[in-house]
C-alpha cells in the first residue's frame, strides 16, 4: 500500500499547492462583509511606485500584498523585481545576439543593451568583440559552436553540425596549481594529487547526499565523490545532520500532527518526523491502529480531503515499472494496475492469447517461448555435428554430435550429445557419419565440373570429406573432353561474394552465367556510420520515432528497406533509455542498435523568497514522468561552483536551503528528474532566477 498525506483543515495552503495551477489560498473580508475565498497570483504586478498580488478568479478585481518598492543596492525592487530608475547597467562582455548583431547583457537586471553590429577588421570570419563566426556575405556554411573538446594537451572548439568537423581556438591547457584548466575543465591527472572538497561561504567542509545509506565529499576541482560515510542523525529530526537530507533514521514517533496518510478506502494518522513538508512524504509512519474508514460528506472525507469513488486502476507501462518499487516481473506472466487516486498497486496473471504469445490485456509479447505449458520436445531423427551444422555448438559439444528439437517456437535444445566413434576404421563416425581423417577411406566424387578458364574440379560427396581435384582442360574443337565445358565469350551479372559490415568492406563478383568463370571483382565500402535524427528529447507524452540515417565509407547514404531495415523499442513515450535496431540486408550484413532518451520536462520557478542566511524556492509541479527535482544555486551567474539539492516526489514543490551567508545575492534553478530502473534522468535547467539573503 503506498500512503497518500492529507492536511487538517490548518493546513489547507500546503494542500492546495498540489493542485495542477499554483496559487495561494487565502480569506480575507468582502465589502459586503461576508469572508470571500480568492485565489491570489503568485508573481506580483507592479507599476513606478509600489507592487501588489491580484486575484485569479475571473471578473475579481481583490488585490493583496500591496507595498512600495524597497530597492536594494542595484536599484530593483527585492519583492518584485521592478527595475527603478536609480538601476544602471552593470558592465559585461559581449555576447552574440543575431547573425548581425552583438550586444552586453546587464549582469544585475539581464536586460540586452548596447546593441551594434558585428565587426571583423581582421578578415578571419569572426567578430572581433563577441568572438563568434561572422559571415557578411550570407553565404556558407554557419558554424554552431557547440563548446568544448579536448584530450590530454589541448582543448578546442568544436562545429556540432553534422559532416561538418570544423574546429577552432585549438590551444593548449592552461593548468592552475591543482592540475585544472580553468578554461575547458579538463584535470591532468600528475598534478591533481589531493581532492579539495567544496566549502560554504564560513569555509566549512560541504557533504552532498551520495544514496540512501551514505554522503560523500566532492572535490571542487575534478568533481569526484569521495569519504563515502554513513549519514548521521543525532537529533532523530530525519536529516542527515551533515548533508541535510532525509534519512531514515530511528526517532521517537509523534502521531498527533494532524497530518494523515490514505488511500481509496481508509485514512490513518502519520508522524511529522516522518513526512518532511520541503521533501519525501511517501515514507511516513503510519500510527498501529490508527486506519478508519473515510466519512464523505459531498463526495470528500471530513477528515483526509480523499475523494469518494473508490479505486480507479490504471494499467501500468511496462518501462514505468521501477516507479513503483516493485519487482519487474511482466517476464514472469504478470502485468500490474495502479490507482490513479492512492497510489496503491495491485498484479494479476498474463492471458495469453490462442499462440501463447502476446498478453490480451496489456500487450506484453512473450519473446521466450515458454509463455504457456512447456511443449513436449520433438527431437529431431538424424544426429548433427557442431562444425557442419550449428556453429552455436562449437564450444558446447567439441568434437560431438546431437539432436535437436524440431518444435516451432522452442529454443534450440539439445539432446543425445556423444563424442565421435569410429570403430570400423572407414574414418567416419559410426552414428552421425561425420569424416574423422584420411585413412581407408575410399572418395566418391562427383561430375567434374567447370572452374576456371584451364581447370575443372569435383569434390567428394561423402558428409564430412571435403577432399577436392583439380585438373587442366582437355579441349577437342573448343570443348573439354572431361568437363564438357565449350569455349565461350563469358557473360553474367554481380553477384555478393561477401556481404559489407561495419568498418568492414565487402565484395562483389561478377561470374559467368555458364560456367561460373569470375570475370570481374570490386568491393562493396565499409559501412561508416549509423546515426539517429535525435538522441534527446523532452517528455510531451507522444512517441519518439528518431528517423536514421546510414552512411558507407565512401560517403553514401544507404537506402531503408533496400539496404537496412530499421525496429524501434516498444513504448518510446515515457522517460527512459530505448534502442533503435538497425538491420542489413542485400549488400550489407550485421546489425547496430543506437539508443535514445527521453528526459523530463522542465518546470520553472515560481517564486523565491529570502530568509535569514537562507531562501525558499518554489517551483511547478509535474505530475507526470517525475519523480523529484533538483535545485542547484551559486554566486555566480554562470553557475560556477554551484551547489546541489535534491527534492524528491513529484509532489514536492518547494525546498527551503540553509546555511547560507546573510545579504549575499544567489542565482537558484531547478530542473526535473525521473528514476527509472536506478538511472537519474534530468530535464533541462529553468531560467535564472535571483533572491538576496537576508
Amino acid at each position: 500500500m503506498t500512503p497518500m498525506i492529507a492536511f487538517a483543515a490548518d493546513d489547507a495552503t500546503e494542500q492546495n499547492e498540489s493542485s495542477e495551477a499554483i496559487t495561494v489560498k487565502e480569506t480575507v473580508d468582502a465589502d459586503d462583509g461576508d469572508e470571500a475565498e480568492h485565489e491570489w497570483s503568485v508573481l506580483y504586478e507592479y507599476d513606478d511606485t509600489k507592487h501588489w498580488r491580484a486575484c485569479e478568479d475571473e471578473g475579481c478585481d481583490a488585490i493583496t500584498d500591496e507595498g512600495e518598492h524597497e530597492f536594494n543596492d542595484d536599484g530593483i525592487c527585492e519583492s518584485c523585481e521592478y527595475v527603478g530608475p536609480t538601476h544602471t547597467h552593470g558592465d559585461s562582455d559581449w555576447f552574440y545576439l543575431d547573425s548581425k548583431r552583438h550586444c552586453k547583457v546587464c549582469p544585475k537586471c539581464y536586460e540586452e543593451y548596447d546593441i551594434e553590429n558585428h565587426v571583423d577588421d581582421n578578415g578571419d570570419g569572426y567578430c572581433d568583440k563577441c568572438d563568434e563566426e561572422y559571415n557578411p556575405n550570407g553565404s556558407g556554411h554557419v558554424h554552431s559552436w557547440a563548446g568544448f573538446d579536448y584530450d590530454a594537451t589541448q582543448h578546442w572548439w568544436y562545429c556540432e553540425d553534422v559532416d561538418c568537423g570544423e574546429i577552432k581556438g585549438l590551444e593548449n591547457h592552461d593548468f592552475d596549481e591543482n592540475g585544472l584548466c580553468d578554461l575547458c575543465g579538463y584535470v591532468d591527472p600528475s598534478i591533481h594529487k589531493e581532492h579539495i572538497p567544496y566549502t560554504d561561504v564560513d569555509g566549512n567542509i560541504e557533504w552532498y547526499y551520495y544514496d540512501d545509506e551514505n554522503h560523500s565529499k566532492v572535490c571542487s576541482v575534478c568533481g569526484e565523490e569521495y569519504d563515502i560515510e554513513k549519514h548521521v542523525d543525532a537529533d532523530k529530526d530525519g536529516e542527515c545532520d551533515k548533508c541535510f537530507e532525509y534519512v531514515d533514521e530511528p526517532h521517537e514517533h509523534i502521531w498527533e500532527s494532524g497530518k494523515y496518510g490514505w488511500n481509496c478506502e481508509e485514512h490513518y494518522l502519520v508522524c511529522q518526523y516522518c513526512y518532511d513538508e520541503d521533501e519525501d512524504w511517501y515514507c511516513a509512519e503510519p500510527k498501529p491502529g490508527s486506519e478508519a474508514a473515510h466519512t464523505y460528506e459531498k463526495g470528500t472525507c471530513t477528515v483526509c480531503g480523499a475523494k469518494e469513488g473508490g479505486h480507479n486502476w490504471q494499467l501500468v507501462d511496462a518501462a514505468s515499472l521501477s516507479d513503483l518499487e516493485l519487482p519487474y516481473e511482466y517476464a514472469y506472466g504478470k502485468h500490474y494496475y495502479e490507482c490513479s487516486e492512492c497510489g496503491e498497486c495491485k498484479c494479476e496473471a498474463h492471458e495469453y492469447d490462442e499462440a501463447g504469445e502476446k498478453c490480451r490485456i496489456c500487450g506484453y509479447e512473450d519473446e521466450s517461448g515458454e509463455a504457456t505449458t512447456p511443449h513436449v520436445h520433438k527431437w529431431s531423427t538424424n544426429y548433427y555435428y557442431s562444425t557442419n551444422d550449428f556453429d552455436m555448438y562449437d564450444e558446447l559439444a567439441p568434437g560431438c554430435h546431437f539432436k535437436y528439437c524440431l518444435e516451432p517456437g522452442c529454443i534450440v535444445k539439445i539432446s543425445d550429445v556423444g563424442e565421435h566413434k569410429d570403430t570400423n576404421g572407414d574414418d567416419f563416425c559410426d552414428v552421425c557419419h561425420k569424416y574423422m581423417g584420411e585413412g581407408t577411406h575410399i572418395h566418391s566424387y562427383s561430375e567434374w565440373k567447370y572452374q576456371n578458364a584451364r581447370y575443372h574440379s569435383r569434390t567428394c560427396t561423402t558428409p564430412g570429406c571435403e577432399k577436392t581435384q583439380k585438373c587442366k582442360h582437355s579441349m577437342v574443337d573448343g570443348v573439354c573432353t572431361v568437363c564438357g565445358c565449350p569455349v565461350h565469350e563469358h557473360a553474367g551479372d554481380w553477384q555478393v561474394n561477401e556481404a559489407a559490415g561495419l568498418n568492414k568492406a565487402g565484395k562483389a563478383v561478377k561470374k559467368c552465367s555458364v560456367c561460373d568463370y569470375e570475370m570481374e571483382a570490386k568491393e562493396i565500402p565499409a559501412i561508416s556510420s549509423v546515426s539517429l535524427a535525435a538522441t534527446s528529447y523532452a517528455y510531451r507524452g507522444t512517441v519518439k520515432t528518431p528517423a536514421v540515417t546510414v552512411k558507407d565509407a565512401a560517403g553514401n547514404n544507404l537506402v531503408k528497406d533496400k539496404d537496412y531495415t530499421v525496429s524501434y523499442s516498444s513504448g518510446r513515450k515515457n522517460v527512459g533509455k530505448y534502442k533503435v535496431t538497425v538491420t542489413f540486408k542485400g549488400d550489407y550484413t550485421g546489425t547496430k542498435t543506437c539508443e535514445f532518451k527521453i528526459n523530463p520536462n522542465m518546470t520553472p520557478i515560481t517564486k523565491l523568497t529570502k530568509g535569514k542566511k537562507s531562501f525558499k524556492v518554489k517551483w511547478k509541479k509535474r505530475t507526470k514522468q517525475v519523480t523529484g527535482y533538483q535545485i542547484r544555486y551559486s554566486t555566480s551567474p554562470k553557475m560556477t561552483g554551484a551547489k546541489y539539492r535534491m527534492a524528491k516526489g513529484y509532489k514536492t514543490t518547494s525546498k527551503t536551503v540553509k546555511k547560507l551567508k546573510s545579504k549575499k545575492k544567489y542565482y537558484v534553478q531547478v530542473r526535473t528528474y525521473k528514476t527509472v530502473s536506478g538511472v537519474k534522468y534530468f530535464s533541462g535547467w529553468s531560467k535564472v532566477k535571483t533572491v538576496k539573503t537576508r
